[in-house]
Parts: structure tokens; sequence; C-alpha cells
């Protein structure tokens, strides 16, 4: 359990430094807990880009980081004690009956949402102890870290894709990494969308009221999609967290035109780009919004166009300034600063058209059709559209996209921020449809539509007719979707709750690839590299290693490779002694398998690869799934 005293002092200084930078810039907030909602995001990024400097400068040890902590620590023991005291001061002071009194919550409908409330985030709070095993953790999110920290150094990984892109999450994970372990990383994942919660609670209290906010906040955290991914190391949540604060404070902004707000909005949208590639989408629509605002403030003579101007270049500035340290960390690697984009132009090292290429394609499968395009909603919810490569199969967010939001525009009253919400909502999915296919990447369009969703049933409940049965039919869904929760999660429950070792546990889940893992830190030299072939998942091996993939990476040149022959003499430039093969390996989609496909590993590749392993190597383990292999 000590990770949950190293969560507790990065919380208690993260919202003591967040709260301290807002005082500086002087935004005053309704609340303590809205406040914190902004401190916490806002001081851990603080923190992650402190050990991102300290990694680039090659001191990324645990004991630089304890020291970072101390200081802040002490720079901000009057915050800490304050936070301290309003913390401790709520808990003595709650009372529930005087809460059900206070907000005119009567002990039936709401209360239920209330309790329902508070068991989805108990479960996952349990759940964020499962030890890290999902693909994309433990192939790059969290084995990213764990290069930089054996390392003490942030460094160049040619082979991975993604060690390149902005990826301040991942860094607040290695954070974790470097304190304690995994599980901290999934701890402090849960704990953003545990505030992530919080602020869609708080944004709906601010402008609706508490009924609206309660709803909103249970749909959003029971769609399969959120609670499924906030309690892992995944970054998804944590960057609609991010996206939906800049939106949160644009709206404060509109109504109250002190430009604090928009500062802050635009601090936030540069922390979503600095996230993941496709917070600059979102970041692109909420600037959009901003420009109407102000279209709409200088028409109304609010303001006059110089101010308008200035405003929108302070937001376009402060956002670049906040994303510029990765822009330098990716020119300072491969020499090109958005790269693997625009490489055209930088000419930036390991990566060509052809591997470009095969990315996008690998990321929107979609045929931009109107008819794909108008089925969108349909197939979001149902799924319908994988067969087609309209959508992926990932996660649902439930029934509310269809049953619930056209219900708006039959409601008779209307509001200026739910209007917003659904023009975000049109252009977040269209510049989504001709970018990818992959739902994940607009994920911050679900808490908007959680919001909308809120309102509409409140405005629905008014109706006598209805109220009865609606209320009936969302405690069915919800109650259908926390047993959901608990069937998908059941077998990592023995391991989070210490009831199944975690060795037992990996054993399982991710299976093979971490049995070979620990074959090779037991059996290969500490010197040993390893090719990793039709696999990425590197997080459990404590040796070096390079990924093989063909698509991913350009580190090995594939294009000059025609024999097993070129292949060794390749493999033997770059140090590689050992091999690693996962045969059965492949995702599988409704158009083809995205591992063994024209544009990864091809039938050619694979071919060279089998004569390769009995040409040039031996086999040292072979579990039926996976070899290790030994160059000769």
């Amino acid at each position: 359990m000590i990770e949950l005293a190293y969560l507790a002092l990065l919380l208690v200084i993260s919202i003591a430094l967040g709260r301290r930078i807002l005082k500086y810039i002087g935004i005053g907030f309704n609340s303590s807990l809205e406040g914190m909602v902004f401190s916490l995001p806002l001081g851990l990024s603080a923190i992650a880009y402190a050990m991102l400097f300290a990694g680039l400068l090659g001191y990324l040890y645990k004991s630089v980081l304890v020291i970072i902590l101390a200081l802040l620590y002490i720079a901000l023991w009057k915050d800490v004690g304050e936070l301290l005291r309003i913390i401790f001061s709520s808990i003595r002071n709650f009372s529930f009956n005087k809460f059900v009194r206070k907000h005119d919550i009567a002990l039936n409908f709401y209360s239920i949402v209330i309790i329902l409330l508070l068991l989805f985030p108990l479960m996952n709070f349990f759940l964020s102890f499962s030890p890290p095993w999902h693909f994309d953790v433990i192939a790059y999110h969290l084995a990213m870290g764990k290069i930089y920290i054996a390392a003490h150094k942030v460094v160049y990984i040619p082979y991975m894709l993604f060690s390149n892109f902005p990826s301040l999450i991942d860094t607040m994970y290695m954070v974790g990494l470097l304190l304690s372990n995994g599980i901290l990383a999934n701890l402090l994942g849960y704990s953003l969308g545990i505030a992530f919660l919080a602020s869609i609670y708080k944004f709906c209290q601010r402008f609706f009221n508490e009924r609206i906010a309660l709803l909103s906040s249970l749909i959003f955290y029971s769609f399969p999609l959120i609670f499924m991914l906030s309690r892992t190391s995944h970054i998804d949540v944590q960057l609609a967290f991010f996206v939906f604060l800049s939106v949160y404070a644009i709206c404060v902004y509109s109504k109250s035109k002190d430009s604090k707000w928009l500062f802050l909005s635009a601090i936030f949208s540069g922390l979503g780009i600095s996230s993941k590639v496709f917070g600059a989408v979102a970041a692109a629509v909420i600037f959009a919004l901003l420009v109407l605002i102000l279209i709409r403030d200088v028409s109304k003579k609010r303001m006059d166009y110089k101010s308008a101007f200035a405003k929108s270049a302070a937001f376009c500035i402060i956002a670049f300034v906040i994303v510029m340290p990765w822009l330098l960390k990716s020119y300072f690697f491969t020499g090109n600063p958005v790269w693997p984009e625009l490489n055209e132009i930088f000419h930036g090292k390991y990566w060509d058209e052809k591997h470009q290429q095969g990315i996008n394609v690998m990321h929107n499968l979609r045929k931009p059709s109107l008819c794909n395009y108008l089925r969108l909603p349909w197939d979001i919810v149902t799924q319908q559209g994988k067969r087609l490569g309209n959508i992926d199969e990932d996660l649902e967010i439930g029934p509310f996209v269809l049953a619930i939001l056209p219900l708006y525009f039959f409601v008779g009253k209307k509001d200026r921020v739910i209007n917003s919400f659904f023009m975000l909502l049109f252009v977040y999915l269209t510049v989504w449809f001709f970018l990818s296919h992959i739902f994940r990447y607009v994920i911050y369009a679900v808490p908007l539509i959680a919001i909308i969703s809120g309102y509409v049933i409140h405005e629905l409940l008014k109706i006598n007719l209805l109220s009865r049965a609606l209320k009936l039919l969302l405690l069915f869904t919800f109650g259908f979707n926390l047993l959901f929760f608990i069937g998908a999660n059941a077998k990592e429950f023995p391991a989070a709750l210490g009831l199944e070792s975690e060795d037992n546990f990996h054993s399982k889940y991710p299976g093979p690839i971490y049995d070979a893992s620990k074959f090779a830190n037991s059996n290969l030299p500490e010197s040993a590299k390893i090719l990793l072939f039709r696999d990425t998942r590197g997080y459990f091996i404590d040796r070096g290693y390079v990924w093989a993939d063909p698509l991913t990476q350009a580190y090995i040149d594939y294009s000059n490779i025609k024999s097993e022959d070129d292949y060794y003499k390749e493999l033997k430039r770059l140090g590689i002694t050992h091999i690693l093969v996962n045969n059965n390996f492949g995702w599988r989609n409704p158009l083809h398998d995205v591992i063994t496909s024209d544009y990864r590993y091809t039938p050619e590749i694979l071919e060279m690869k089998d004569r390769f392993l009995e040409k040039y190597t031996r086999n040292l383990y072979n579990n039926g799934d996976i070899l290790v292999n030994e160059l000769k």
C-alpha cells in the first residue's frame, strides 16, 4: 500500500502547486472543489514538465524527484496547510441529510443516482491496484518511461513511433514509475479521472442545477469507454479531461468576460495538445469557438477589433508556449518538430512517405462517403459499422447518443451552452470522420454527450406521463452498465485485492509475452539486445530491445532487405543478439489482420523470417506461441 502514500503526497503537492499558479493568474472560483478540479491537473502537469527537463539533462533519478517534491512542499507549506484544512473541514462538517435538504433531493430516484455515482468510482479505485497489462500500456505508455528511467535520461528511441509524440500524460506515469511502480501510474490516471468527474459536476452546477449535475456525472462515468479506461495507464480519458477544462474555461469567459478564464482555456488547450496529437484537433475547434464568441462581442460593440485580435493571439501564444518543449524535443531527436507529420519538408530521421501512408491507412479504414457520415451516430452507439470499417471495434458509450440527444430539439427549454455543445459535437465528429475511424481519438466528445443527455433527461422528467417510465429505464441502464463493469473486470479483482500474486496474474494477462520476458530476464546476459518480432510489448523485459514492426518504425529499413542474409547483416549491424517472435499474435479487424498485411508484416517478410530463424539462430525458449532465439 506504499502506492497510496506516494499518491497522497503527489496529489497534495500538485493541488497546492496548481492553486498557487492560479492565484498568480488571479482566477476566482465558485467553490474550493472547483478550484481543486483545475489545480490538480495543472500542478501535476508542472511536476511532469520538471521531470521532462530533468530527464533531458540526464538527471532522471528517484532522488532528484524526491528533492523536487521536497522543495515544492517547503515552498508551498502554507498552501498545503490551507488545502488540508479545507479537506478535513469538509469531511468533518459533511452531513448527508443536510446535503439532501440543501439540494432538494428526495430519497428516491436521485438518492439511487448518488449511490451509483459513488459505486462506479469506488470499484474503479480497487481495480486501479490491478497490475498493468493492457496492450498499449505495456507497449509504450509505460514502456517508454521504463526505458528512460533505466537510462536515467530521456533518450531517443528510434524504433518506437510514439516516443517522439507529445507525451505529457505518459510523463506523469513515468513519475509514478520512478517513485514506485505501474500501480502508482494507474492511481494517477484514476485520480485525474475522478477530477474529470468532479469537473463535470461543478460545470453543471455552475451553469444549470444540482440535479443536472448528478445526472450528467453518472451518465459520463457509466459509459463503458470511460470507466474501463480511467483506472488504467491509458491517456485517452486524461486527454479528454484537459480538453473539457479548456471548454469549461471558455464557457465561463463567454459569460463573465474575464480574460483570465480565456488564458486558462489556452493553458489547458496547450496541455491537451501536449498529451496526444489529436488534442490539436480539439484545440483548433475550441479556438474556433472563441473566435465566434469574439466576433459576437465585436458585433454587439462589447469590444473593439484590436481587443478581439489581442485575445485570440494571446490564446494561440499561450497554447504554443506550453506545447513548445515537446516540439523542441522532437526536433532535437529527429530533426522534425512535428514528427512524423510534414516529414517531406523537415526530412526527419527514420521515416519516409511509405511509412506515413501506412500509418494513415491504419488510422482510417473508413470510406469517406455521405452514407457513412450520416450513419455515424448509429455506428458509434451500436458499432454495426465495424464490418465496413466505419468505426473501430472499441468500447461502447451506451444508448444516449441516439435515444436522448435528438430529443433536445423537442423539449421546450433551450440553453445557449447546450447549443454550443451541439456545435462542438458536430465539428468534432466531422473532423474526426476524415482523420480516423478509431472512436477513442474523439473521446473528448463524450463529456459533451453526457451533459447534453443530463440536461435533456432533466427536462423530460418534468413531464408527469414520462417521468416514472424514464426513471425506471435510466436505472435499468445504469444498473446494466454496473453489472457489465463487474463482469468485464471480474478477472482483475483477485490481483487488485491482493488475493492473487502479480506474477500469477501476469502469467494469464497478458500471458505468454510475460512468461517469455521472464525467461529473457533470467537467462539472457544483461548486454543482450532483443528484436521483438510481431509484438511490441517490451514493458516486462529488463534487457535492451528493438521493435521489428515494419510499419511503426524505419529504424530497420525493410526496403533494403531482400533475403535472410540481408536481415542477418542488418540485425548484427544494430547490435541485435536475440529475437523474440510471437507467431500467433495479431489484431483482427473487419477488413483484415492489421498485423500481417501489405503495409506491415507482409507474406514476404514472414517467409524471410522463417528462413532467417532456421539459418542464423538457435532456439532457447519455445512455449508454442512465442520463441526466443539467439543469433549465431
